[in-house]
């Protein structure tokens, strides 16, 4: 009888561990199940911000192209004095390395193998053989056309001009 009395507490306890530990394998589950759905929601999430980066960077790349095809490299190119002209041709004046200064039209070809592609109003655009034509960075102030130069510092003012008298 008392093994039949240990047989049967045996039962019940077994009775009571073995559905603990079905809930305990299934709850484990769930919690797997659970991180693997977190784990590949941060993965994307991981994945969308590098392509967001990417695309950020390449954006970048791509402004600082445009920006530098349509201004010329700072160093070695002339700068833009003025431009003038009446109707067509419009002319340029120059400012070279050197210190020297030419007045350009399109078509024109500078001594350092620069070719003149257009020059408008407020532009000159030269290009080297076989490259793309690019601006020229203007000095600080390129006087329009119908605009008065400022006079050098230093320089006395003309006397108004007096009106005439009627004869």
């Amino acid at each position: 009888m008392r093994i039949e009395v240990n047989l049967l507490v045996l039962a019940v306890t077994l009775g009571w561990i073995l559905p603990c530990t079905a809930l305990a394998q299934n709850s484990a589950a769930a919690d797997l199940t659970q991180l693997e759905a977190e784990t590949t929601l941060l993965k994307a999430r991981a994945r969308k911000l590098d392509v967001l980066a990417q695309i950020a960077t390449r954006q970048a790349e791509i402004g600082r192209l445009a920006a530098a095809s349509s201004t010329a490299p700072a160093a070695g190119n002339p700068t833009v004095r003025a431009i003038e002209g009446v109707g067509t041709p419009l002319y340029a004046t120059l400012q070279m390395n050197n210190g020297g200064q030419v007045d350009v039209k399109a078509g024109d070809v500078l001594p350092d193998g620069l070719k003149v592609v257009s020059v408008a109003r407020g532009a000159v655009l030269v290009q080297r053989k076989g490259g793309k034509p690019y601006r020229l960075a203007s000095s600080d102030a390129v006087p329009q056309q119908g605009a008065m130069a400022p006079l050098p510092a230093g320089m006395p003012l003309p006397p108004p001009s007096m009106p005439r008298s009627a004869p």
